[in-house]
């Protein structure tokens, strides 16, 4: 090979590279952008499905206290006892 052939190909694989590089950071804010949207559409669903489950637990609600105490109790485990009696009752509601 003659010094001119290896020239074009070590040109050649610097163009090639040189795309390739460009190509992958195109990828990679593309990649950013969609993350960035997929992020924030399970943020909404994850606020639409929360606020969902808790109308249907009122709306099932038989004890007006109890959904009070889940939304409004300052401790945690007392939130959490009157979410999980809600929910049984809601299931309980389902099964008749």
């Amino acid at each position: 090979m003659d010094e001119k052939a290896v020239n074009d190909i070590a040109e050649t694989i610097a163009n090639f590279c040189e795309v390739m590089e460009r190509f992958c950071r195109s990828a990679r804010d593309v990649f950013v952008v969609c993350a960035e949207g997929f992020r924030r559409l399970s943020e909404q669903v994850a606020r639409i499905k929360d606020y969902w489950f808790d109308r249907m637990l009122y709306a099932v609600n038989k004890n007006p206290k109890w959904w009070h105490l889940y939304r409004h109790a300052k401790k945690r485990r007392t939130r959490k006892k009157y979410y999980h009696m809600l929910v049984r009752q809601y299931l309980e509601t389902l099964q008749t």
